[in-house]
């Protein structure tokens, strides 16, 4: 067993995760650029530390359910003009996160909305913060078939209800049964200021009875705004734009 082995098992069993290669690269690293002992040390701490978060940030992500990495940068503001900037930079100062409230963004399709909600969960994950991301369709069709398996307990609840964040992206874009109506309901009064929640949504509010059991759409409702910034994105779609110029210009 060589000497950069031997370390990296010493610091396996500190709880500390280094491949041989990388202490290897490290200590010609220090050699070349003559490093003191004591520098030394610092970047090897230095390199876990990174590679710690990065795995991290890994994890979270993989779990997170976030089907793109998109962020604030990649957003196109200039498309949107009506859309306050610096309303969105101090959202993802994730002040709302930690206050335990909510983002309500609303717009047609195709005006950012669920990028704006990406970005944010992003910023949480960078923090080393838990996210979930999930349609709404989605997480009342996990809900109902925990209630059918006689399963839907506090355990099941938790993945809703654990994480820091919890995105709800297309909500009133079907309707919904009065049984997942409650479900949805019972969703948000199990976060209510306990856990923040990002709502993406095509429709007002006046339009959720259309789809949703009035008095259970009453009580999510209620609970949603009561700590809440609300965003309204009037813009033209960014998915038209892109058709617009890959079909160029007319002859």
């Amino acid at each position: 067993m060589d000497v950069y082995e031997q370390i990296c098992q010493h610091m396996e069993s500190l709880g500390l995760q280094i491949a041989p290669q990388s202490i290897a690269s490290l200590s010609m690293e220090a050699g070349r650029t003559h490093m003191e002992n004591i520098e030394f040390l610092a970047h090897v701490v230095d390199h876990l530390l990174v590679e710690k978060r990065r795995r991290s940030f890994a994890m979270l992500l993989k779990l997170s359910g976030i089907p793109v990495e998109k962020t604030l940068d990649s957003f196109d503001f200039s498309f949107q003009p009506e859309l306050d900037e610096q309303q969105i930079r101090q959202l993802a100062t994730l002040d709302f996160v930690k206050a335990r409230e909510n983002l309500i963004l609303m717009a047609k399709p195709g005006r950012g909305k669920s990028h704006l909600a990406m970005a944010l969960g992003l910023c949480c994950i960078q923090q080393g913060m838990k996210v979930y991301m999930a349609t709404l369709t989605q997480i009342i069709e996990k809900l109902k078939d925990a209630v059918r398996l006689g399963t839907l307990n506090n355990r099941k609840w938790a993945a809703y209800t654990r994480p820091s964040l919890l995105i709800i992206d297309d909500v009133a874009s079907r309707q919904l049964d009065k049984a997942g109506c409650e479900l949805f309901a019972e969703l948000v009064s199990r976060r209510y200021e306990k856990g923040s929640i990002i709502i993406t949504s095509n429709r007002p509010f006046s339009d959720w009875p259309k789809f949703y059991d009035t008095r259970a759409t009453e009580e999510a409702v209620d609970k949603l705004v009561h700590h809440s910034t609300i965003i309204t994105i009037k813009g033209p779609s960014y998915r038209l734009r892109e058709k617009l110029n890959q079909m160029g210009p007319l002859s």
